[in-house]
Parts: C-alpha cells; structure tokens; sequence
C-alpha cells in the first residue's frame, strides 16, 4: 500500500467516526530537563544565540493533562500545559 492510498483509507476512516483531532507523536517529549551528570550548566554562550528563546539553570519537568469532557455537543479534549512557572 502506497503512502497515498494508506492516507486516503485512514482518512475515510476517521471521517466515518466523525473525528475531530488527531494527535499523533513519537515515544517522548523532550523539554530540556533531562538532568546533567556533569551538574548544572551555568555557563551559557553570550550573547544568546537567536535559536535560543530561554535559558534556565534549573531542573523541572513538563506536564500534559488531557481531560475527556462530557460537552452539550458530543465529547471534547482540553490540553493544559503547564511548566514549573505556570505561562
């Protein structure tokens, strides 16, 4: 079966069961605080890479919460992401 025709059968499929939202992902996520065996990395380069949004010595963790609702209209999915600063 081709990539086109594998495409076309799912999307039937999901169209038949009146799907919304398909989340699809790999194994894991990665935020960035995996640990250090070294320590904390203090040192960053300066000034700060454009790739580089935020830098933070810190270790922390990420959470996905995705809650079933029961809502006038069928079912519905609501995602919080939340980060040791809650933004």
């Amino acid at each position: 079966m081709s990539n086109i025709q594998s495409f076309q059968t799912k999307q039937q499929l999901l169209y038949a069961a009146s799907v919304d939202l398909v989340l699809a992902g790999h194994v894991h996520i990665t935020i960035g605080d995996g640990g250090n065996r070294e320590g904390l990395a203090h040192r960053y380069i300066n000034p700060r890479p454009k790739w580089s949004e935020f830098r933070e010595t810190i270790f922390g963790h990420g959470e996905l919460k995705i809650v079933t609702l029961l809502m006038p209209s069928g079912v519905g999915i609501g995602m919080i992401m939340m980060s040791p600063y809650n933004y």
